[in-house]
């Protein structure tokens, strides 16, 4: 269904892919859920933020649920479904069978910043980018040797496909929401790319 219009927007499932910006996600799904009675599934996309708290601004938070595909969503098997503090359980199971309809495999997850795969992805990026930070070496010769190791692509390609934009504001979610624990600080790298400058 394709709409310019938020308020004929109504589906038994809607799937969110905004921005990682928990307020625009609450934004969004407060206004979703108005426009269809508080009766859709309000499935989140987000690569990191808790489903708890994206709930939170909703009604009805039992009908919101985490259903995080990965980039490329078309190739990409891999979906976690997340269950928010008050979501509906059946929900889950409901969501699992959609995720097979579509070729996927779910896995259900428990809801945290990150939830699996980008919580211990972070690592993956966070220290490629200080190796090149500290000028171990550069990144092509960082991605030729992680390719060499077995990894499909390396962490820069990956950033590449991704996006820097997204790469950062999940490294940045996942960081305040284990309250700035160091091991998940964004690099600076990151920051200056993301704000379209060189690094220096």
């Amino acid at each position: 269904m394709l709409v310019d219009d938020i308020t004929t927007l109504q589906a038994n499932l809607i799937i969110e892919a905004v921005v990682e910006n928990l307020k625009i996600k609450q934004t969004l799904f407060a206004q979703l859920e108005k426009v269809n009675e508080g009766k859709s599934i309000l499935a989140t996309n987000t690569s990191s933020i808790p489903v708890t708290q994206i709930a939170a601004a909703l009604q009805n938070p039992s009908q919101c649920i985490g259903l995080h595909f990965f980039n490329p969503a078309h190739l990409m098997k891999l979906v976690e479904v997340i269950s928010g503090s008050q979501t509906n359980p059946e929900l889950i199971l409901l969501m699992k069978d959609f995720a097979k309809a579509l070729g996927k495999v779910s896995v259900e997850v428990k809801d945290s910043p990150g939830f699996i795969v980008n919580r211990v992805a972070r690592h993956f990026y966070v220290e490629s980018l200080k190796v090149l930070e500290d000028k171990v070496t550069s990144f092509d010769v960082i991605d030729k040797l992680m390719r060499s190791a077995g990894f499909r692509m390396g962490p820069f390609e990956l950033m590449d496909l991704i996006g820097i934009d997204v790469n950062y504001a999940v490294t940045t979610s996942v960081y305040e929401g284990f309250d700035k624990a160091h091991k998940f600080k964004p690099s600076d790298i990151q920051y200056q790319k993301n704000q379209g400058r060189e690094f220096r």
